[in-house]
């Protein structure tokens, strides 16, 4: 497994075809995440975390298009980390 840098300061796996994908960034409330062909889904979770770390949601992955509503949440920065047997991808995610 090869661990990149992906801008957040936690490595994360990457290639320009294994990205996971997010839309829209920025958001105003709702998110669509969509998560790469080639990664296991069994016992996998998604955490959405502010910059220190605190945890504002977690969800047991079960399908790879996951939609994620941030309306209640501060404006700010965020990161989402999945995790599973396949490793780690973390990604930022703007609330505006």
């Amino acid at each position: 497994m090869k661990t990149v840098n992906g801008g957040t300061g936690i490595p994360g796996i990457t290639a320009d075809e294994e990205k996971l994908r997010i839309y829209p960034v920025p958001t105003a409330g709702m998110i669509t995440l969509i998560i790469p062909d080639h990664y296991a889904l069994n016992n996998t979770e998604l955490f959405l975390t502010d910059m220190q770390g605190r945890i504002y949601r977690k969800v047991l992955l079960v399908s790879r298009t996951i939609t994620l509503d941030l309306e209640g949440l501060s404006q700010g920065i965020y990161l989402l980390r999945i995790s599973g047997s396949s490793g780690i991808i973390t990604a930022k995610v703007i609330r505006r």
